[in-house]
């Protein structure tokens, strides 16, 4: 609906935009990049190290109530719209799914890992992953 009303730019000219700028803070290092593709657009870079932190939906559902303050029916419709919000643009613009195993060197399931030990084991596989750079 924005590309129709232009109340943004439309997508075809905000995407080479986003990808330019991603890989320029990519290339750049000390940047943790969330989101947007980046993973996929980074996929091809030495420097890059891809994390994928997930759970399972019912877990995200109870977190994301508890965090936001949401009703339970609430949370299930944040959670499920921002799941599909994710794979459509992942779909439209990079032609791929968020949960090809390939695109990540590392995945954590918050399930079974608390958020403290996710952090720590994350940081000490970025550690030795550029160590070896």
């Amino acid at each position: 609906m924005d590309d129709l009303f232009s109340l943004r730019p439309p997508s075809w000219v905000l995407m080479p935009q986003v990808i330019e700028t991603t890989l320029n803070l990519a290339r750049s290092g000390h940047a943790i990049l969330v989101g947007h593709g980046a993973t996929i657009v980074t996929a091809n870079l030495p420097n890059a190290f891809h994390v994928r932190v997930t759970g399972s939906l019912p877990k995200r559902i109870e977190r994301v109530q508890m965090c936001r303050r949401l009703t339970h029916e609430d949370a299930v419709k944040l959670v499920k719209t921002e799941d599909n919000k994710r794979e459509k643009f992942l779909r439209a613009h990079f032609h791929t799914r968020l949960d090809k195993e390939l695109l990540y060197d590392m995945t954590v399931n918050t399930d079974r890992v608390s958020t403290a030990d996710a952090v720590a084991i994350i940081f000490e596989a970025a550690q030795r992953f550029f160590s070896t750079l």
